[in-house]
């Protein structure tokens, strides 16, 4: 297995330069240039704030994250490459799990210079944050982009093709931010929302990343004289590690999830359709039904049922052109669509009445 991690590691080393030069590039330029020095002016103080330096590190850690696994498998979802890596004198385990841990190695080491990078130029320029939280802020970064870059993999695992690889990610994305998004409007229904103290989209992917940097902006000027933190940090402190835990229990499951699908693993089927029900068969659907419950106002039925037809005709054209790549598609994709289309709205007008009479 070493030896395989160190082949594919050399053959990654050209895609390593390229990401960490971009990274450095972008993440160097910003700490050069940004402010970072308290300055106790009249008639108010300035208050140098981090933003800048943590978006330039965060952003570029969140993509490199999620698209990390599709470049990954790009030659496994190729009909001759993968017939050549299966006749290697290899077992499957030490083929993936090389794989998967490369990768990662290539985020890791591509964020941590650019990291080091960016502290190593605020220290010079003597910024006036308070630079020992940059030491947990780096670990609990690399937890979260490892649960984004674990639960990702587990979907790109379960596609037949690059094509579906992607597509299913992104539907991950959107489905994942969607689902709390409709509980968010539901919440707002019954007027539960001011009494709810987290974030609605406590499922989305990257709310961890987003919680992390929110609470960590406000730790790195914690120790300039015109801030004061306050009752924020025990606040701040937990929801960040509530969002954090949350996708790491994510991650633990798709990495069982990755276990079982690579000892089930068969190299059929490649370039073809994705047949799994992790894949289209459930995302589709979740997606329509999500879709049309996060925008449902019963108070403008007009552009509730204009957006329904949206959802409709953007589920039946995926459907078409991912799932079954023809114009014909089974019976049965209309019924659920139809199902989904009667209980959504039904339902969510039926809540809407249950909560005007508790109101």
């Amino acid at each position: 297995m070493n030896k395989h991690i160190k082949y594919l590691f050399k053959e990654a080393f050209p895609l390593l330069v390229i990401i960490t030069l971009m990274m450095a590039i972008i993440s160097g330029s910003i700490a050069v240039t940004m402010g970072c020095k308290y300055e106790n002016k009249v008639p108010a103080p300035y208050l140098a704030y981090p933003n800048p330096s943590l978006e330039a590190l965060i952003v570029p850690l969140a993509i490199l994250s999620s698209i990390m696994p599709i470049f990954l498998f790009l030659r496994y979802k190729k009909r001759d490459a993968v017939d050549i890596y299966f006749a290697l004198p290899l077992c499957k385990k030490v083929m993936f799990f090389s794989r998967i841990l490369v990768g990662f190695l290539l985020i890791l080491i591509s964020f941590t210079i650019s990291y080091l990078l960016t502290v190593f130029i605020l220290l010079l320029r003597e910024a006036e944050f308070y630079m020992i939280q940059y030491i947990p802020l780096y670990f609990l970064l690399i937890l979260a982009a490892l649960a984004i870059y674990l639960i990702d993999t587990l979907f790109v695992l379960k596609a037949k093709n690059n094509l579906d690889a992607a597509m299913l990610v992104v539907l991950y994305w959107i489905v994942s931010t969607l689902s709390v998004s409709s509980l968010a409007t539901y919440l707002d229904m019954f007027k539960f929302t001011s009494q709810i103290k987290i974030s609605p989209y406590i499922f989305a992917p990257f709310i961890a990343l987003n919680e992390i940097s929110t609470f960590y902006r406000k730790m790195l000027i914690s120790k300039m004289p015109a801030y004061e933190f306050g009752e924020i940090y025990e606040s701040g402190l937990r929801d960040m590690f509530l969002y954090l835990g949350i996708q790491v229990a994510f991650a633990l499951l798709a990495v069982i999830a990755i276990i079982y699908e690579i000892k089930k693993y068969k190299n059929d089927n490649v370039e073809g359709r994705t047949k799994s029900w992790f894949g289209y068969k459930i995302m589709l659907p979740l997606f329509l039904t999500f879709a049309i419950m996060s925008n449902f106002r019963v108070n403008d039925l007009a552009n509730t049922l204009i957006l329904c037809l949206i959802y409709i005709v953007a589920y039946l054209a995926l459907t078409m052109i991912l799932e079954f790549r023809s114009f014909k598609i089974p019976k049965s994709r209309y019924i659920v669509m139809l199902a989904i289309v009667v209980l959504t709205i039904g339902g969510s007008m039926i809540l809407n009445m249950i909560a005007n009479s508790i109101n």
